[in-house]
């Protein structure tokens, strides 16, 4: 003889029961999968989103956080996150428009791209002091470049320079 209890299907008053709770749980989705729910489990479901925390049911397994749409300035931000952090475990940056930032005298920037071998676009300056200037480097740019000299990069989007 079975024990109904862990072989019978739950009963559709259980399941709605289930559907109606989990609506206050509106960052969450279920993980168990109602169709095969057995009357015992679906009891013991109901009691766990009754009175336990959703931190808990988390963690069990049995509810999990529902992906939350993102704007297109928080894509864009986060893959430019990405991108930097990518860069900055690199040894090197690949070929393209680099925004450097730095305080050198106009010799150092000067034998800077002599050895990087990249052309000026674009420099920003305050009287004589040169405090950035854009490159693109045909090559790929090694960091020990970078920090020979104690200068910083930054990706320079091609679209977004001054003409």
């Amino acid at each position: 003889m079975y024990d109904k209890w862990e072989v019978d299907n739950a009963s559709e008053a259980q399941i709605n029961y289930i559907k109606n709770l989990m609506k206050s749980k509106d960052k969450y989705t279920l993980r168990v999968n109602l169709d095969n729910l057995c009357k015992g489990k679906a009891s013991n479901l109901i009691q766990a989103l009754l009175y336990d925390t959703e931190e808990k049911l988390v963690c069990e397994k049995i509810l999990k956080n529902k992906p939350t749409p993102m704007t297109k300035e928080e894509f864009m931000k986060k893959l430019e996150e990405r991108t930097k952090k990518k860069l900055a475990s690199s040894k090197k940056y690949p070929k393209g428009r680099y925004k450097i930032i730095g305080n050198l005298h106009l010799w150092r920037w000067i034998d800077f791209q002599d050895k990087t071998g990249a052309q000026i676009i674009d420099y920003d300056t305050t009287g004589n002091i040169i405090h950035s200037i854009t490159y693109e480097f045909l090559n790929e740019l090694d960091c020990s470049i970078l920090k020979e000299y104690g200068l910083s990069a930054e990706r320079i989007n091609n679209n977004s320079l001054k003409r």
